[in-house]
């Protein structure tokens, strides 16, 4: 009896109608199989824009190698495959490869192309159209620039770079060939190297590459204190260039001119 006066006693609540947190922004990230600065970098961004959802998968390849145009060749047959793993289809706004080697290696059209595939009604882009769009809308014609790469990837960048109306004026690159060598690089010492490439003609930077660790809150606005001009940086440029397409056009502090004026 005193078991059933328990059960009795139990107080049922009924909740009133369910309140839901509006989405503004459904973004997709197909990924290299060993990114290790995106999750960090991006979720430093993202926090600022309530409302946004960002979805990613790692690329599906058995035999990931050096840092190197042979390595993105072999892989770039898994972007679509890759792409439709971002689920639930149908809801993304926009989809992208985020790296910006593998998708001027394997052609801005062909990786957007392979991208949206999965998902026909999603806006495309990818790193390389990403920071090319950034360069532009900072008004950059004359960049200087810097990369982790190894020689033959620097010259298919200064390459992308001059066929699309920049003037690279300084270049310097590390010769990395892994993402663990690159993503271990200490920020400090990419800003030193902003400064070695800074020359008087250079009206901006371009910190190439998505392994590269600059998206702290208050890293890049750091950079363009001391050289005195903008800066686009790969994973900045690239998230920037997903919010935009996707409608979402906040203007924050804290990630460089490009988040806090365009």
């Amino acid at each position: 009896r005193q078991q059933a006066m328990s059960q009795e006693s139990k107080k049922i609540v009924k909740f009133p109608p369910v309140k839901v947190s509006p989405i503004r922004c459904r973004i997709g990230c197909i990924l290299i199989p060993e990114d290790y600065a995106f999750f960090r970098d991006v979720g430093y961004i993202a926090n600022c824009f309530p409302g946004v959802v960002i979805r990613s998968q790692h690329l599906h390849v058995d035999n990931w190698g050096e840092i190197n145009a042979e390595t993105f060749k072999q892989a770039a047959s898994a972007i679509t495959k890759t792409s439709a793993a971002l689920q639930p289809k149908g809801t993304l706004d926009v989809v992208g490869l985020f790296c910006t080697s593998m998708s001027f290696t394997v052609g801005l059209d062909e990786a957007d192309r392979m991208a949206q595939i999965p998902h026909p009604d999603a806006k495309v882009t990818n790193m390389s159209r990403a920071v090319l769009t950034a360069l532009k809308e900072l008004g950059v014609t004359k960049v200087a620039v810097v990369t982790p790469y190894i020689d033959e990837l620097n010259e298919s960048l200064m390459k992308i770079l001059e066929e699309h109306g920049l003037n690279v004026v300084s270049f310097g690159g590390m010769g990395l060939s892994t993402d663990k060598e690159i993503t271990e690089v200490d920020p400090e010492y990419i800003k030193e190297c902003v400064k070695l490439v800074d020359v008087p003609e250079a009206d901006g930077f371009l910190i190439c590459c998505g392994g590269f660790r600059v998206c702290a809150p208050g890293f890049l606005d750091e950079v363009e204190a001391v050289t005195g001009r903008p800066v686009a940086a790969s994973i900045q440029a690239t998230i920037w260039h997903m919010l935009r397409l996707g409608g979402v056009k906040d203007q924050i502090d804290g990630f460089g001119t490009l988040f806090r004026k365009h």
